[in-house]
């Protein structure tokens, strides 16, 4: 299998050379051990042909898209390795679309197909970045979008619509949206209670092509078919006249940490989507006092 496995290992990838590997006989399904592993969770993990490749790639960092395609074209057993082949794109880097190949695989995918190994590896690195790196901020939101995505196909909700975040934007503003258990409400600010344990802030800022959804602690990622409920306020028609002439250029985050007790310190991070004329919509949390807060600069 490692041997085969070379043939990602550079920048451009001879998919020919693959498909001729698979016409005359490679397995898809092969895998490194006969026997599944098991997490912390205990989630079971399938060591597979395609998860190689996944390891045998990074330094190079090719485009894994098509070979996923052709594994899938010669019979790679979604159903049974979906879930362990997702729980490694967080070894994915940058020279793939990870969204993009996450719908591939959830498309070919039963519905009643059990994800937990995904999210649990995802999720653990998502958290692990977010609290260890502070200069990995973008690439464990990232991995936040990408829970997200599926934790809607095992709900057997919409997944299709979610997409990378680029650093670089560059689209038109067209309205700020925010739910939630509003404590104070001003015109350029806003707070909002904050739970650990469920989703008390979400905001949809919806652009020219796209909507970039914002959720408490902060995630940001597009999903061009949020179906959450939105009523305008006293600070949501403020920003949508303040910031209506202006273009979205970038999502900028700011990592922080806090001590709570001698030994014990508490990480998280401020979101912050910037716009022309130096304009801001700012999240940040309140920890002290359990809020949300969201300003218009």
């Amino acid at each position: 299998m490692k041997d085969k496995c070379k043939l990602v290992d550079s920048k451009t990838i001879d998919i020919n050379e693959i498909e001729n590997l698979f016409q005359q006989g490679a397995n898809p399904n092969a895998l490194e051990d006969l026997n599944p592993d098991k997490d912390f969770n205990d989630c079971t993990y399938w060591a597979t042909f395609f998860s190689e490749c996944i390891f045998s790639s990074q330094e190079k960092n090719p485009d894994l898209y098509p070979v996923l395609e052709l594994f899938i074209k010669y019979g790679l057993d979604v159903d049974k390795y979906g879930s362990s082949i997702l729980s490694d794109f967080h070894f994915i880097n940058n020279g793939s679309d990870t969204y993009r190949m996450c719908k591939l695989l959830l498309d070919n995918m039963s519905n009643c197909i059990d994800v937990s190994t995904a999210l649990s590896s995802i999720g653990t690195e998502e958290s692990y970045l977010n609290c260890s790196f502070n200069d990995m901020d973008f690439e464990s939101n990232e991995l936040f979008g990408l829970y997200t995505m599926i934790e809607s196909f095992s709900k057997n909700n919409s997944y299709n619509h979610f997409y990378k975040l680029p650093k670089k934007i560059n689209e038109k503003f067209v309205k700020l949206n925010v739910s939630g258990d509003f404590i104070t409400l001003d015109k350029n600010k806003i707070t909002v209670k904050s739970e650990k344990n469920r989703m008390c802030m979400i905001s949809k800022i919806e652009m020219q092509e796209n909507s970039l959804i914002v959720e408490d602690n902060y995630g940001v990622y597009i999903n061009n078919k949020d179906e959450h409920k939105f009523v305008d306020n006293i600070f949501t028609k403020y920003a949508n006249e303040y910031l209506k002439n202006e273009t979205i250029i970038s999502v900028e985050f700011k990592h922080y940490q806090f001590t709570v007790a001698p030994k014990t310190f508490i990480q998280g991070r401020t979101a912050i989507i910037n716009l022309t004329n130096d304009k801001k919509i700012v999240y940040e949390e309140d920890t002290d006092n359990k809020l949300e807060i969201i300003k218009i600069v």
